[in-house]
């Protein structure tokens, strides 16, 4: 009878550096970096005025990423999210190693469910547009998609060395409702 090492799956102290945890070509990095750099969400800052008054509260772009990650895996429950930022190191890093209450994302969620249904149709979109490659496409592309409450955008992707800003996949709003 062959003799094998056991396996551990139980409990572990493990220091992880989180900046890297995120694979290029991936849906969770390409759904960080859309939100980190290239969707506007100015106008979902605008909706949150606790800058004179009132405790910080998490960054919409980290809910958003946390939320959307979790829609992408079938898990819609806030609790089951909150959970899986304490438990899951994807999800660890998304939300900056914060551990949103349930109850704050479910209040994100409710108060805006048509804005984060259309980011997260632009963020697939997007994803759909560059493949699961993003930026290392070697042709230019442009794709253009109506969105129910920002209107018609367009995605246009320049491979890096073409890119004439930093960005090398800009996500701009044509015709806003």
């Amino acid at each position: 009878m062959p003799s094998y090492k056991p396996i551990d799956t139980g409990m572990k102290m493990l220091h992880i550096d989180l900046s890297v945890q995120l694979l290029p070509g991936t849906f969770d990095h390409a759904l960080s970096h859309l939100l980190d750099h290239e969707l506007d969400l100015r106008v979902l800052d605008e909706r949150f005025k606790n800058h004179e008054s009132g405790a910080p509260g998490y960054a919409l772009s980290v809910l958003l990423k946390v939320v959307l990650f979790a829609y992408s895996r079938g898990m819609i429950r806030s609790r089951d999210i909150s959970t899986a930022c304490q438990e899951n190191v994807t999800f660890m890093v998304l939300s900056g190693d914060g551990i949103p209450y349930f109850t704050t994302i479910a209040t994100f969620v409710r108060e805006l469910k048509d804005e984060i249904a259309d980011i997260f149709a632009q963020v697939l979109f997007t994803v759909r547009c560059l493949g699961s490659r993003g930026c290392c496409l070697e042709q230019p592309i442009t794709k253009r998609v109506t969105f129910p409450s920002c209107g018609q955008i367009e995605v246009q992707y320049d491979p890096p060395e073409q890119s004439r800003s930093r960005h090398c996949v800009v996500v701009s709003a044509l015709n806003p409702p």
